[in-house]
């Protein structure tokens, strides 16, 4: 369905809230205890009185870069989402249930210091905070706040992943509860105004820094939900300290320690934090007083809890310990050999922790993790400890209701669960590339994914976007970042660029959206240009100064490159037809289509290798006979009509005979799944998911990884190691989109679904169910395949209109509703079968199909 009004859509539509820059009265106020070069968490407090309760009450809230909210002594919310310091996001939150008459508290716990992938400054820092009521200010952020540098958390330059630290706190360094009402905060600083007595304006810093308030935009989705688990069970053991704690080496250690059977230490009804009974496990580990004749070690109990499940989350614990007792976490998505290997590389050390203080300690994550199972090990614990609770507070975006779906085939269902698993892990606030590695939105990436929420989910504020950022994330030569953020052009990929343009026209046609496109379209203009200049004395891309991605496949990449070319292409096309959305038949679109055409022409004629049956990844002086074939190449050459008739058949002839005579794609590459349906039917995907799905789903995957294997990848054409690979990936998921647009085959034939084209290839399938999104409600398929007849019975939420088209040899015999249908025959072909199609217009209707036996 349409989500216009789902509560991700954009915050600025919700009543009683201003928007408009002009009425900020709140001040950026910062500590003058920050510390240049070093993550710095810096906590805000102000108590202040409500007289009567406001009818309305929302928080306008921003920090660069993240921060926590508390209102009398609760979390509040967390946020805001990654962006740019010139696009500054800011949230909005409702806090009526929060607050009460008379005293109130309001702290907030800021970060500033993000890992060097992200382009955050050193003095691009702030909080920014206004409560209001219906445009009336009730309390902003200035001097009079109380501020203190939070020392618990401990100077770190460890990385957990590619954007976020580790966590390292040690409560005896500032009090746990300073976010509570009636704490005593006299002896803080008074805040001070960021950039206080300083104009902007020769203000000596350099020129890629940009001050927070430069452009402060509502921030396009509500945070995720979070809701509270509790692991299903506890394990304990016992490990032998034979290295000095350190908090630089917890995921190391912790990875090469011999769990042991209890012996020395105790673990007294662990699973009692499974139940969430109220019931305390207590912990005790070897006598500090051991007699020498025994002594092997230091014994540390452990506790590995599993989850049941990935989560993205943060971590509960609380308990009572002596104080200095150091507890080490780690967190991992499998076991292998019963132990959590949380240490995967460098930049990969899955492992947080925490020194208790005096009484009861509460630890919770400042930034959720993605995790199956975590290990707790309690070091320099003296006395015994007593754990009352392990839980974790899971983060999920809002999706609206998912696409309806049932296929008679087993691994379809399946593997369809598994992808909208990944896809829901690989959604935060952002888009990511996967959530233990990588948090980043790519361009190219995180592209596959906007495909399939579209589909799967419709209009949402996300995809809005992920659209949105990147379109202000680009440079002045045209390129798209390649990720967001990353922080120069230098980095950016060319094929994520016409990625980009692709996804972007797919979005328009579903939902014709066309205040984005206004919006965006003069990025477009330049991203054109940009491609355009490297078009070469044969009309197609020649040697482009920009990284090329293709999944790091083992496909040649020279001068004149099939790929390359062939997203060019598509991205040629598709911006031709957004400007003739936009403004018409302009010069522009038809330049751009004639290049599209082109191109088209130059790689059928010159890539096809008739010996070989396949199109070739380039080119050269050398000719084609020696360049390379891939999955890749043939791929994007039947789906996107490079292959004439005659070649198509050729290629899925070869495939079928022996695929691995093509380089194979990893499960990065969303293309192939939807043309092999395209070029071969159902059954080629089918046997394609039999070789590379069934063998995930006998290791207990319940979602896609990065590669095929967990320790090693081919993509440069022979195995290397990659242990970095997550098992949770957010692109190449294309199979929704492939069950929508090529199996049911419904696509929008203009913009917004004003007409739709249903082109249905059922294959082998003998019945299927499919529902989609659309502006306005829904289409949906039911298909069954009785004897001699194929039955499609199409229903949407209101009427519609379009054409329906088959594919055959011969002129099908079909029925509409009960009436004989005549075929037109268009002049193009799919599968070596020509194209017939028919003109509807209904609300529902049924087609039957006479299809011989």
């Amino acid at each position: 369905m349409t989500n216009k009004n789902f509560p991700d859509s954009m915050l600025r539509d919700l009543p009683g809230i201003a928007t408009d820059h002009s009425v900020w009265q709140a001040q950026w106020i910062w500590s003058s205890e920050f510390r240049l070069k070093e993550p710095n968490y810096i906590a805000f407090r102000k108590e202040f009185i409500l007289s009567e309760l406001p009818g309305n009450p929302v928080v306008r809230l921003a920090a660069n870069e993240n921060c926590c909210l508390y209102i009398n002594g609760e979390v509040v919310e967390y946020g805001p989402a990654i962006s740019d310091s010139i696009f500054k996001r800011y949230l909005i939150i409702p806090v009526k249930e929060y607050l009460v008459e008379g005293k109130n508290t309001v702290a907030v716990l800021a970060f500033h210091g993000l890992p060097q992938q992200i382009p955050f400054h050193d003095d691009v820092k702030g909080l920014l905070f206004q409560l209001e009521d219906e445009g009336k200010i009730l309390l902003v952020s200035d001097p009079s706040w109380k501020v203190r540098r939070n020392t618990a958390y401990l100077p770190h330059d460890i990385y957990f992943d590619t954007v976020y630290y580790q966590e390292h706190v040690d409560y005896r360094n500032f009090p746990c509860n300073w976010f509570m009402p009636g704490f005593d905060d006299s002896k803080w600083l008074d805040a001070v105004p960021v950039l206080a007595g300083k104009r902007l304006h020769g203000y000596p810093v350099r020129p890629n820094r940009f001050y927070p308030w430069v452009n402060l935009t509502p921030q396009e989705v509500t945070p995720p939900e979070r809701t509270e688990i509790f692991p299903v069970s506890a394990t304990p053991y016992e490990v032998i300290e034979k290295a000095e704690p350190a908090w630089s080496d917890i995921a190391v250690r912790n990875s090469l320690d011999e769990l042991l059977a209890l012996d020395k230490c105790s673990a007294v009804n662990a699973d009692n934090l499974c139940k969430n009974s109220g019931a305390d496990c207590k912990i005790t580990n070897s006598d500090l007083y051991e007699d020498d004749e025994t002594f092997d070690g230091l014994h540390d109990a452990t506790i590995i809890f599993d989850f049941g499940k990935l989560v993205n989350a943060r971590l509960n614990i609380s308990l009572d310990a002596p104080a200095g007792t150091m507890v080490e976490i780690t967190y991992s998505e499998t076991l292998e050999n019963n132990k959590l290997i949380s240490y995967r590389c460098s930049y990969t050390a899955y492992a947080d922790g925490f020194v208790t203080a005096d009484g009861r300690t509460d630890f919770k994550n400042y930034y959720w993790r993605h995790f199956r199972y975590i290990r707790l090990t309690f070091r320099n614990l003296k006395d015994t400890a007593v754990l009352h609770k392990v839980s974790a507070e899971c983060v999920n975006y809002k999706f609206p209701e998912e696409m309806k779906w049932h296929f008679d085939n087993a691994l379809l269902n399946k593997s369809l669960e598994a992808t909208l698993n990944t896809v829901k892990l690989c959604v935060y606030d952002r888009t990511m590339d996967n959530p233990s590695r990588e948090r980043k939105s790519y361009g190219g990436d995180a592209d596959t994914m906007v495909n399939i929420i579209d589909t799967v989910y419709g209009e949402t504020a996300l995809v809005k976007k992920f659209l949105i950022q990147f379109d202000e994330s680009q440079y002045r030569t045209g390129m798209y970042r390649c990720g967001y953020c990353s922080p120069n052009d230098g980095e950016s990929l060319f094929d994520h660029n016409l990625v980009y343009l692709i996804r972007l026209y797919d979005h328009i046609m579903r939902f014709n959206d066309l205040e984005l496109l206004k919006k965006v379209m003069p990025g477009v203009y330049r991203a054109m240009e940009l491609t355009e200049s490297f078009i070469n004395e044969n009309g197609v891309v020649g040697d482009v100064p920009y990284g090329i991605w293709f999944d790091w496949a083992d496909v040649g990449r020279n001068t004149e490159n099939f790929l390359i070319n062939a997203m060019a292409m598509k991205s040629f096309e598709a911006v031709s037809e957004l400007e003739k959305l936009l403004n018409g038949e302009t010069p522009a679109a038809k330049q751009w289509k004639k290049t599209a055409e082109h191109i088209r022409k130059y790689l059928h004629d010159n890539f096809f290798d008739a010996k070989r049956r396949a199109f070739t990844d380039y080119v050269d002086e050398k000719g084609i006979e020696k360049a390379p074939v891939s999955e890749h190449a043939n791929s994007l050459a039947l789906l996107w009509d490079i292959a004439d008739t005659e070649q198509s058949d050729q290629i899925i002839a070869h495939y079928e005979e022996n695929h691995k005579d093509f380089s194979p794609c990893s499960p990065a590459w969303e293309f192939l799944q939807p043309a092999l349906v395209k070029c071969g039917g159902t059954d080629l995907l089918l046997a394609h998911l039999e070789r590379r799905y069934v063998p995930l789903f006998n290791m207990g995957r319940t979602t896609f990884p990065e590669t095929w294997a967990l320790y090693g990848e081919k993509t440069p054409g022979h195995w290397r190691v990659r242990n970095t690979r997550s098992l949770t990936q957010g692109t190449g998921l294309p199979l929704p989109y492939t069950m929508a647009a090529y199996i049911a085959g419904i696509t929008p034939l203009e913009a917004g679904f004003a007409k739709v084209k249903i082109a249905p290839d059922a294959g082998s399938l003998k019945n299927f169910t499919l529902t989609i999104p659309c502006p306005g409600g829904t289409i949906g398929m039911d298909y069954e395949r009785v004897q001699d007849k194929a039955v499609y019975k199409v229903n949407c939420t209101e009427e519609k209109s379009g054409v329906f088209v088959l594919a055959s040899s011969v002129e099908p015999q079909a029925f509409f509703n009960g009436k004989s249908v005549d075929f037109e025959c268009t002049n193009n072909s799919c599968g070596g079968k020509k194209l017939w199609q028919f003109e509807w217009k209904a609300k529902e209707f049924e087609v039957e199909v006479i299809t011989g036996k």
